[in-house]
């Protein structure tokens, strides 16, 4: 294979992996542009006619899937009679190279999910499932955006003829689905939800769920075993994870997770929850440190007005003191002493309503703004399957004007009056002001495409090609007719309609207190302060 100086028109300059199907070359297109990938079939299986199909087909479906989360295709031709693929080379490397250094932290994880499951989601609306989602199949561009790429074996649903070889399963076991496995004859979108579900326990722990020294153990443990307890390999993880893998990997696909989008706004909400509310601090001391200033205002009015006794002196009379605040801020009315001079230059102490209002700190005025971090698209609903309305880069700032239920998405108002929902994870709040975002009045329903994955005939033969695994067949009288009973934990929440987030439980609205103080203190000889906190 080192020998190899061109294919086509492409001069060869390294190699960038070898598969079970394929090598992938990085190559240069003497007419110009930027370097590309060349993906050359084996020349083992360029003899057999039915994986020159499967190669050809690949090409055909990258054509049809155009969609900036899938590696697309460039051109098609043969070498030496064995297909190749052109594509854009990603220099930014695979997610099994980032995993190699250990477990993502769960930011980077919530950043990761939302455009792979766009794209998953994406290919399955085109009737095409990918039955081999796994990090090495993720890749990222120089930007470090991750990209889906190897649909080599997808299953394209409604297609009755097999290109599958008897007796022998396709795909990877550590991330094939229950029903993969027991050679289901109806696949769909669901099993690659299931595989997507692995690599998010794969991220978080630096290991897969389920792993042995043979294929066929693996396949079993798929079939059977309930997925580890994460706090017992990393006990630092949240407990908001655990439900998140046992509905992703639940043995029954009717238990699991609807759609790729669905398990990318669960995995966002709970690595990104929202931040606890500022609550201001009980008012008391400062009610007290502000009659205590207010005395020592009163003996210093006092002596000057010793020393000035010959100047005219107005009328006694209630001084009134505010310090200005917004309309909509709680207020407490405290009833402070005021010295007022009389004609002879004696102090007089009078009663004066003294206003105190919160900081704005604590309570913002008008609707929290927010800034974009990254590049995102605004689109129509709280999640990617939903119609693009623009097209927002960082730096950007809008109005917040609502959220979602499981706060992973932030209504916006652009400045040109433009409305629309972007991911939690894209933007920061430039105000503390979290407490204030109530959850929209009016959430779209997603589209109806997004709400019933396609299913279609999937031949029960089924291969493990893998860099990973030595390929292993499994012999039809050993794989189960049936799914056994799983002893995985199952969610215990009520069914909720499709929508285009999870039924994740909701956190709390933190309540701001508002304070109340009686309008009057004597003093001297006591002082009485009896405020009340009346939480509504």
């Amino acid at each position: 294979m080192a020998d190899i100086k061109s294919i086509g028109r492409y001069e060869v300059r390294g190699i960038i992996g070898r598969g079970g199907m394929a090598t992938v070359y990085r190559a240069a297109d003497p007419a110009g542009g930027p370097e590309v990938a060349v993906k050359l079939m084996s020349g083992e299986l360029a003899l057999d006619e039915q994986f020159h199909k499967r190669f050809r087909r690949e090409a055909d479906v990258l054509r049809r899937l155009q969609h900036p989360g899938i590696v697309g295709v460039l051109d098609i031709g043969e070498h030496d009679g064995r297909p190749y693929l052109v594509m854009p080379y990603l220099s930014g490397g695979t997610l099994a190279d980032r995993l190699e250094r250990g477990p993502l932290p769960p930011a980077e994880i919530a950043a990761l999910l939302p455009p792979l499951a766009a794209a998953l989601d994406h290919a399955h609306r085109h009737g095409v499932i990918h039955r081999d989602v796994k990090p090495s199949n993720v890749l990222f561009d120089a930007a470090g955006r991750p990209l889906l790429t190897d649909f080599g074996i997808v299953k394209v649903l409604g297609e009755m003829q097999t290109l599958t070889r008897q007796s022998v399963l396709l795909g990877t076991p550590g991330y094939i689905s229950p029903e993969q496995l027991s050679g289901l004859e109806k696949l769909d979108g669901r099993s690659d939800v299931y595989a997507l579900g692995v690599v998010v326990f794969e991220m978080l722990t630096g290991r897969l769920p389920f792993a042995a020294d043979h294929p066929m153990a693996v396949a079993l443990q798929q079939l059977s075993a309930t997925p580890p307890r994460l706090r017992k390999i990393d006990p630092a993880l949240a407990a908001g994870w655990q439900p998140v893998i046992d509905k992703a990997l639940a043995k029954k696909r009717d238990d699991r997770y609807p759609t790729a989008a669905h398990l990318a706004a669960a995995v966002v909400a709970v690595a990104a929850p929202p931040a606890t509310a500022h609550r201001p601090a009980t008012a008391r001391p400062a009610l007290a440190l502000l009659v205590v200033v207010l005395i020592g205002g009163a003996f210093l009015l006092w002596a000057i007005n010793r020393t000035a006794a010959e100047e005219p002196r107005p009328t006694p009379a209630v001084a009134q003191s505010t310090t200005t605040a917004p309309a909509a801020q709680p207020t407490s009315t405290l009833a402070a002493p005021v010295a007022a001079p009389t004609g002879n230059g004696t102090l007089m102490a009078v009663v004066a309503p003294v206003t105190v209002t919160t900081s704005a700190t604590d309570a913002p005025a008008g609707p929290p703004r927010a800034r974009l971090t990254t590049a995102t698209t605004l689109r129509a609903g709280p999640g990617t399957v939903y119609d693009p309305v623009a097209q927002l880069v960082a730096g950007d700032e809008a109005t917040v004007i609502g959220r979602d239920t499981v706060w992973a998405w932030f209504a916006l108002r652009l400045n040109d009056g433009r409305e629309g929902w972007a991911p939690r994870t894209a933007l920061e709040l430039l105000d503390d002001a979290t407490a204030e975002i109530a959850v929209a009045a009016t959430i779209p329903a997603p589209p109806a495409s997004a709400t019933a994955p396609p299913t279609a005939a999937v031949p029960t033969a089924l291969t493990l090609p893998t860099t990973a695994f030595a390929t292993a067949i499994i012999p039809p009288t050993l794989r189960p007719t049936t799914l056994p009973p799983t002893a995985a934990p199952q969610p215990t929440s009520p069914p909720q309609p499709p929508t285009d987030e999870p039924p994740t439980q909701p956190p709390p609205t933190p309540v701001p207190p508002t304070v109340a103080v009686p309008p009057t203190v004597a003093v001297p000889p006591t002082v009485t302060a009896q405020p009340t906190v009346a939480v509504p």
